[in-house]
């Protein structure tokens, strides 16, 4: 086989191989390239070829905006002190550049936006938190403290990234 095929089925292999990597590996950057039993810099024909391709599926994985919200699989219970709404990101992706909103009913109770939180007016005001430190892991979940009857009831996420937008109800009841 002459040099230039072999590194054309080289490079054939590598680029089918990079659609397999997912969204996580790019994020951490776990990604390692070789050809052939050699790191792929010692190719430096290929290596810009790949490496656009790369770049490609990069932003095309990235772009993708895909992502769903995944809520508590029943309804969320309190008593007298706090409770969270559970939401997160799934696949676990970071939130920290989205915009965020916590509704109950048509009153808006929370909104992250610019990495700033901003809470709504009205009975929620200064009850109501994000766990800010976990939005790089997807965690976009509510805390509401001092929680009294009145707060129970339907809560809807709302998370927006780009022009995609992904909602769900939590359904908070009172424990007894």
């Amino acid at each position: 086989m002459k040099w230039t095929e072999l590194h054309k089925k080289t490079v054939y292999n590598t680029y089918k191989n990079l659609r397999l990597i997912n969204k996580d590996m790019l994020s951490t950057g776990g990604v390692v390239i070789r050809g052939e039993g050699a790191e792929l810099s010692q190719f430096s024909v290929m290596k810009d070829f790949i490496s656009l391709n790369l770049q490609k599926e990069i932003k095309m994985a990235t772009a993708s905006n895909e992502f769903k919200l995944i809520g508590p699989s029943g309804t969320e219970r309190y008593n007298d002190s706090a409770v969270t709404l559970s939401c997160r990101l799934s696949p676990e992706i970071s939130a920290v550049n989205m915009e965020i909103r916590w509704f109950k009913e048509t009153d808006c109770v929370c909104v992250y936006k610019n990495r700033e939180v901003t809470e709504g007016r009205g009975l929620n005001r200064g009850r109501v938190s994000l766990f800010t430190q976990e939005l790089e892991r997807g965690n976009v979940s509510l805390q509401l403290k001092d929680c009294t009857e009145s707060d129970g009831g339907y809560y809807l996420c709302q998370v927006t990234d780009g022009d995609k937008t992904e909602e769900i109800t939590v359904m908070m009841g009172v424990s007894k």
